[in-house]
């Protein structure tokens, strides 16, 4: 599976080359911290979960890769309010698979 998604990235980013355009790379600790954040709450303010299968993302939009799938009812804690929009919020995952991850979820996937 890692080489297909490997392969995947690499026809994608030889497309994009060849058609003239620019790539950027996401690095495994690039995950966009809290210089994003405008609206901030304190830890335990702000618990929620989402209400389908939601991805975990490395920053406050949908061109961040994705860190893992949060899965419906599973616990999160909002820590803040992306500044540019406040459609996406930094949250830290409290249960299942990615337990004490922080990463960056659409409000709209939230209850």
């Amino acid at each position: 599976m890692p080489s297909l998604l490997l392969r995947a990235i690499t026809v994608t980013t030889a497309a994009a080359l060849l058609a003239g355009g620019a790539t950027t790379t996401a690095t495994a600790s690039g995950v966009v911290g809290t210089s994003a954040c405008g609206k901030t709450y304190k830890a335990g303010y702000w618990w929620t979960y989402p209400t389908s299968n939601a991805n975990l993302r490395k920053g406050p939009s949908a061109r961040h890769a994705a860190l893992g799938i949060i899965h419906k009812g599973d616990g999160v804690e909002i820590r803040c309010l992306a500044k540019s929009n406040r459609k996406w919020a930094r949250v830290l995952v409290l249960n299942g698979a990615h337990e004490n991850a922080y990463g960056w979820m659409a409000v709209k996937s939230l209850h």
